[in-house]
């Protein structure tokens, strides 16, 4: 899987942080982005795991534009590939819905200790999301049968074509 970076700047608000950035990080090596505190590494990493959109410039895996792909296609672009090359990827998300949907496995970490771990249908319940990510969230059903996360205050089936009351 070929990661191929294109005249990529970009920065918080009106402060660029990386400008121009070109390089490419080949199928099978092992690529480090070094640089002093503050050089923009992170910031190049938020680009490439698509959490800060570049200002300008490109993101190809494989020779596809991922910056244009919304989160869930490249999760799937990813599950693809690990599948096909039978490699390991280990990813960080705040989202409960990628890791349920996405991901075989999960480790759930909580205030510096693993607070569950395993396969990710056992492990990701209602009561170990609202152990890790609080009181706000919770895990529910919807009438197709997909488990979601949810904000506790939101109702999947709840008949919406009736008033409240």
């Amino acid at each position: 899987m070929t990661l191929d970076i294109r005249s990529v700047s970009a920065g918080y608000g009106r402060t660029p942080v990386i400008t121009d950035i070109h390089m490419t990080a080949a199928a099978g090596r092992i690529c480090a982005v070094m640089g002093r505190n503050g050089s923009g590494k992170t910031t190049l990493l938020r680009c490439i795991n698509h959490v800060l959109p570049p200002l300008k410039g490109e993101i190809r895996i494989m020779g596809q534009d991922i910056s244009c792909l919304a989160r869930h296609r490249i999760m799937a672009l990813m599950r693809k590939l690990a599948g096909k090359r039978n490699m390991t990827v280990i990813i960080t998300l705040h989202d409960p819905n990628l890791t349920y949907h996405y991901c075989d496995d999960v480790v759930l970490i909580h205030q510096g200790r693993v607070a569950a771990a395993g396969k990710t249908v056992d492990t990701l319940t209602s009561e170990v999301l609202t152990q890790v990510l609080g009181d706000n969230i919770r895990l529910d059903v919807t009438t197709s049968g997909v488990r979601v996360a949810v904000p506790r205050t939101f109702d999947l089936n709840r008949d919406t074509t009736k008033p409240s009351l």
